[in-house]
């Protein structure tokens, strides 16, 4: 059943979501593997298959997982799983994060609180797996008892309330359970894992779509990028968005890296698409060292610092923050501050020049005529500058 996944713009708008990638050619190896349920689980446990780092939260129900093990018991089919290996024992989970955890889960006994998820994903990101103090806290977990429908003529599922343990002669068959596991690497280009970004996309294409950042999250996952969570935390960030909330696709993350993009690379780098852009610097990223992420951080802070009363309604289009604007200021603002690497030629803005920025006729211009395109983006930045600093 296909879904309508269109969705309001909030707070965000010129997020270019249509634009369109032209894709590489890969040499990819395909591998089927039939990996048993205590398999996967022992895998899970040793690291040797990850959680993509910062993708969503499990969001199973326990029905719903309860019938993915009924299947399993059964030998019912279900769907398969896919890896992508990044190094020898080290797999990525493209497509099938929510059964495989479901299956992990259950063997461990422990189902993890609704209001839980995100601190049990984040301590299995840090360790590499659960460990036994924390799946015995019960403000993180309740015990994974199977929850099942009574059958047609309603009586009780024989498999209901038992749990991993009281499976009894059944334990055996779930455990050997075999579940068909594709593993993809990507032979060429060589150190370039692109291929990634378009398997991830294309596993899910159906239902709800993964937006390109939350992709990105799981690819380029790196030092640079934990700090562009924390810089989305900020109140200062948090009140220019005018949303306390954090943005549940991570299209506030995304304006994030956008900015700091254009920032460090400029706009002699960029060449569309906007997608694109994004993923290589993504990947630069992940190389960063830990003085230019700590400059970095500081140079982002130290903007809201003396610029701490920004007319967020300048930056507006309707309800929703235009990034071309705000791109357009920050880059203004903190360009030296990158180029001689110090936080304090941060430049402190006038916001009567930011409101005749908003309204610049040029500027507007600009924005009305594709806002990835690589001259709209040179000129646009070149106005900011411009208008900015006086000299128009």
């Amino acid at each position: 059943m296909t879904q309508n996944n269109e969705e309001p713009k909030t707070w965000m708008d010129d997020t270019d979501e249509n634009e369109q990638v032209s894709v590489s050619e890969y040499n990819i190896a395909v591998n089927a593997n039939d990996f048993n349920s205590i398999t996967i689980a022992s895998y899970m446990d040793n690291g040797a298959i990850r959680l993509p780092f910062f993708q969503r939260h499990f969001i199973w129900e326990r029905t719903r997982a309860s019938r993915l093990i009924e299947s399993l018991i059964l030998g019912l089919p279900v769907p398969q799983i896919f890896l992508y290996e990044k190094s020898k024992n080290n797999f990525l989970i493209l497509d099938g994060q929510q059964r495989l955890l479901s299956i992990y889960f259950f063997i461990k006994m422990r189902f993890p609180k609704k209001d839980a998820t995100g601190v049990v994903r984040e301590s299995f990101l840090r360790e590499g797996s659960l460990k036994p103090d924390v799946l015995a806290d019960d403000t993180l977990f309740d015990n994974f008892n199977l929850k099942l429908p009574k059958t047609q003529d309603e009586k009780e599922n024989r498999f209901n309330t038992l749990n991993y343990e009281t499976l009894g002669e059944n334990k055996q068959s779930f455990n050997l359970r075999a579940i068909r596991c594709i593993t993809l690497k990507q032979n060429e280009p060589k150190d370039d894992d692109s291929s990634m970004y378009e398997i991830f996309d294309r596993l899910n294409t159906g239902g709800v779509n993964l937006m390109p950042q939350e992709i990105r999250a799981n690819l380029y996952h790196s030092e640079f990028y934990k700090f562009l969570y924390e810089w989305n935390k900020l109140p200062a960030w948090r009140k220019l968005l005018n949303n306390k909330k954090e943005d549940s696709r991570m299209r506030d993350v995304e304006l994030l890296l956008r900015s700091f993009a254009l920032l460090i690379d400029g706009h002699e780098k960029y060449k569309p698409s906007m997608a694109s852009f994004l993923n290589l610097f993504s990947r630069k990223a992940v190389k960063f060292n830990n003085d230019d992420i700590i400059l970095y951080d500081s140079i982002f802070k130290q903007f809201f610092a003396v610029n701490n009363e920004i007319p967020t309604m300048a930056l507006t289009r309707g309800s929703s923050l235009s990034i071309a604007l705000f791109e357009s200021i920050f880059s203004y603002a903190c360009t030296t501050a990158i180029k001689v690497k110090d936080k304090s030629k941060v430049h402190k803005l006038d916001n009567s020049k930011i409101i005749k920025l908003s309204e610049d006729t040029k500027f507007v211009e600009y924005l009305q005529q594709g806002t990835t395109k690589k001259d709209n983006i040179k000129k646009r930045l070149e106005r900011a500058r411009e208008v900015l600093s006086g000299t128009v």
